[in-house]
């Protein structure tokens, strides 16, 4: 593949890594026998999720207004929930830290979220998330440490965090339908664009997200030796990064070099504006994704609420994805009825 060819998001990304295992063969099938059909695993992948914060203080309003939690939990996600239920993983990236302990990191913004609005996650069907972001460590070692326990006692898998550099490298590795999975997740920022803390990061001894702070060949180094290994591990394996300029559509050239260097291993491409993707992930070959493009809110009548667009308001969003994408010399087979389309002023 080309150096351009890969899925790039505003803020978030998930590279689809194809890295199939070989192994002895057990049987050989007569000329006449059927082969079983492959297996195969549906997977939906999401972008930044922030339950705390504004989220938070919507959920507090309607509890006075005495709104049962059992009706909240399942309300903000029901729009995505067609799409996030029918996958056999969802993934997220949780850009807030579960705890009301811990003392706020010095930056301009910090999330953080009741441990018990994990349920929102939950309900919302999702079950795998990276915390490989910059708003993890808003609170400290003990905001990562309520996370990390939040989320096992939730039954909810989580990679891009962990109380070293070690485990924040370590992938989340899971089966479903007889593919097994894993995946990695890593934080960067060049340094004209770096606008957080190193404490943010990992070390050696020290808790904190995967990745390195400013550091592209640093970054580099982590990736090439944690997906060789996940190849060993897994049917296919995915890399999802967070990075980018908040706010800008523009391809930065270090997210054009790790990609490429995450294509060198096998991966699609597609500009990715709020949108699921969805991917079919067999034992064998490359993902078949498509996008399941969605609007993140519905202000005043729906705050907080992502839901599916359908009809116009789908064909306009798919439009503007793939002008987005055409410098890139390939992208996801199901944007190509939709390059060159002409696209309503101001869209």
């Amino acid at each position: 593949m080309r150096r351009r060819s890969f899925l790039l998001g505003l803020a978030s990304v998930l590279a689809g890594l194809s890295l199939p295992r070989l192994s002895p063969t057990k049987h050989v099938l007569a000329a006449d026998e059927p082969s079983a059909p492959p297996s195969s695993l549906l997977l939906a992948v999401g972008g930044d999720t922030t339950p705390g914060a504004n989220l938070q203080e919507h959920v507090d309003g309607q509890l006075a207004a005495g709104v049962p939690k059992e009706q909240l939990w399942p309300l903000y996600f029901a729009g995505i929930k067609s799409v996030l239920g029918a996958a056999d993983l969802a993934l997220v990236n949780l850009e807030c830290s579960f705890t009301e302990r811990g003392e706020k990191l010095s930056k301009r913004f910090n999330f953080r979220a009741r441990p018990e609005l994990v349920e929102i996650l939950k309900a919302g069907s999702v079950n795998v998330v990276t915390l490989a972001n910059n708003h993890q460590m808003d609170y400290g070692t003990v905001g990562l440490e309520d996370t990390l326990a939040t989320l096992d006692a939730a039954g909810i898998a989580h990679f891009g965090a962990g109380k070293n550099l070690e485990a924040a490298r370590q992938p989340a590795v899971l089966e479903r339908a007889g593919v097994k999975v894993g995946f990695l997740g890593y934080y960067f920022q060049s340094a004209a664009n770096m606008l957080e803390s190193r404490a943010l990061f990992a070390t050696l001894n020290h808790p904190g997200v995967a990745g390195c702070f400013t550091d592209l060949a640093c970054v580099r180094e982590q990736i090439v030796e944690d997906v060789q290994r996940l190849a060993l591990q897994t049917d296919a394996g995915f890399v999802y990064f967070h990075w980018g300029k908040e706010g800008s559509t523009e391809v930065l050239e270090y997210q054009i070099e790790l990609a490429h260097l995450c294509i060198d291993l096998g991966c699609q491409g597609v500009y990715k504006l709020s949108a699921i993707a969805t991917l079919r992930v067999t034992q064998t070959g490359a993902p078949a994704a498509e996008l399941v493009p969605i609007q993140i809110t519905r202000w005043p009548e729906a705050p907080f609420q992502p839901f599916v667009l359908t009809g116009a308001a789908r064909e306009d969003a798919l439009t503007r994805i793939a002008a987005l994408s055409e410098d890139f010399p390939q992208t996801l087979p199901m944007l190509q009825p939709y390059v060159g389309k002409d696209r309503k002023p101001g869209a």
